[in-house]
Order: C-alpha cells, then sequence, then structure tokens
C-alpha cells in the first residue's frame, strides 16, 4: 500500500502525506457536484490557456476567491454560475443543475447563400460546416464569432433525402451558399468531416466544437461538392459512400429550378447580391 501511495504521490508531484490528507478530503468532504461539472467543463478546453485565474478575470473576480470557491471552500452563487457558463459558452442551466446537456445546439433547417451573408455581414470569424461520413450524413452548422464563442445548429441538410421524400430544395440551396461563400469568402469557410460514431457527440451538445474545427480535420468537401468541374473528376465514393452520385442529383436540382439556376449564374459571374433570389 504504501508503495502504491508513492507512486500516485510521485505522479502528481507531492508528498505522500499530502496525497493522503487528499485522499480523506476526497472520501470525507466530497466535492459539491456543480464544481465536478466545472472540472468537466474546464477539461473541454485543455490545452487553450485556461486557468482558475483566467475564469476568475474572466468573471470579474479576484482569483483567490475563485480558487478558494473550486477548493472546496465556499460556493458559487447562481449570478457566477451564470457568468462562467457565458464565459465557456455553455449551458447555465446545466453548470448549475446538471439540466440537459453541457452545450446548447439550435435548429435549422436550411443554409442559403443569403443566410451564409447576414454571418458575414455580422463580422463572423469562421462559418464551419461539419458532415458525417455517413451515407445519410447529418450536417452542422457552426459560427465562431471573434470572441471565441460557437453557435451550434443541426440541421437536416444532406440526409433528409434518405429518410424520407423531401430536402432537395433545401440542398440545392446549401449547394448555391457553398458556392456563394466559396468565391467571395473563402478565407471564412470551413469544411469539416467527422466519422459516424462522433458525430452525436456535437449534435448533442456533450463536447465543445473547438476539439472539432483543428486543422487535421479540415475537409475540402465544401468546396468540391457543388462543382461539377472538381465532383466529376473525384471517385464515387470519394467524401463518403454515394457523394458522386448525391452531387450529381443536387446538381440537375439546382438547374431545373429557375430561381436556383439563375442564382447560380449570378454567383460564378460576380453579381450575386443579397435578397435577390429568395
Amino acid at each position: 500500500m504504501r508503495n502504491k501511495i508513492a507512486d500516485v504521490a510521485k505522479a502528481k508531484e507531492r508528498s505522500m502525506n499530502r496525497e493522503i490528507v487528499a485522499f480523506l478530503e476526497r472520501v470525507f468532504y466530497p466535492r459539491p457536484p456543480v464544481l465536478e461539472r466545472l472540472d468537466l467543463l474546464i477539461k473541454q478546453f485543455d490545452g487553450r490557456g485556461w486557468t482558475l485565474a483566467r475564469m476568475a478575470e474572466g468573471i470579474g473576480e479576484k482569483s483567490e476567491a475563485v480558487e478558494n470557491v473550486c477548493a472546496g471552500k465556499g460556493s458559487f452563487t447562481f449570478s457566477q454560475l451564470n457568468k462562467i457558463a457565458d464565459l465557456f459558452g455553455a449551458r447555465a442551466d446545466w453548470l448549475k443543475h446538471s439540466d440537459g446537456e453541457m452545450f446548447p445546439v439550435a435548429k435549422r433547417f436550411g443554409f442559403s447563400a443569403n443566410d451564409g451573408f447576414e454571418y458575414i455581414k455580422l463580422g463572423v470569424e469562421k462559418i464551419h460546416l461539419i458532415r458525417s461520413t455517413a451515407r445519410q450524413g447529418e450536417l452542422l452548422v457552426v459560427i465562431e464569432h471573434r470572441d471565441g464563442k460557437f453557435e451550434t445548429f443541426s440541421t437536416d441538410l444532406h440526409r433528409i433525402r434518405v429518410n424520407w421524400a423531401g430536402g432537395r430544395v433545401e440542398d440545392a440551396d446549401f449547394a448555391n451558399a457553398c458556392c456563394q461563400l466559396q468565391q467571395e469568402h473563402r478565407d471564412r469557410l470551413f469544411g469539416h468531416l467527422l466519422d459516424d460514431s462522433k458525430m452525436p457527440c456535437l449534435l448533442r451538445g456533450t463536447m465543445h466544437l473547438h476539439s472539432f474545427v483543428t486543422s487535421r480535420l479540415k475537409s475540402s468537401w465544401v468546396y468540391d461538392w457543388w462543382d461539377l468541374d472538381r465532383f466529376g473528376r473525384q471517385r464515387p465514393d470519394h467524401y463518403w459512400e454515394g457523394y458522386g452520385a448525391f452531387c450529381m442529383q443536387t446538381k440537375g436540382d439546382v438547374e431545373a429550378n429557375e430561381r436556383q439556376k439563375a442564382e447560380r449564374a449570378a454567383i460564378l459571374a460576380g453579381q450575386w447580391e443579397p435578397g435577390r433570389f429568395r
């Protein structure tokens, strides 16, 4: 037993006595659940320089006071917890009461060129389009603001036609949105592909987006899937099963719809104007 305690203490870079005291404190004075949830929240931002001192500064409190509460000496007020949740982009009800999931995920039913323009006009930092690698897809629209906060939207884009007979007009509008953003705001548009097993974490809001928008997960599908010159040279299953057929059908839908066809032509000619093709 002594050797085990010594190994644990060494790994945590503290004395055996301090390790024994810490163990007894955990047994007889367990941390409040809200602090356990706060630990989970901060852990989502590993590697981004978040410390208790930085958190204290972000909510306008003294570092020592926050550190004392996190050490079990006192408690946060609901107002302070609301500020902490806002600072990290988390749901306040989850942090305070364990109600729902950690991060908010809203619902939207489409994403058009006009929608993209409105976000660009607001001065957002980036627009992330995150798609599952599964054939039926799951697609998230993620807006990254300049203050580092994210807005996450689940959609029925790319998967609706597999499950029922609608959605092709929305997919064609989305193709034009990708085209318009690529043409005029490529530096703000980022595509990502995720393994289907990881997508539920984002859809439910149990993980923060920064874990999934790193460069190693970036994908060019957002630039390719609407452009025949690109997807026409790629394998039928280049990004996901049925990719080529899906792209070709969406291209046909754009050409069959007079409004969407005219909008695509205007985008490619550099003559697109917001609100003109509603």
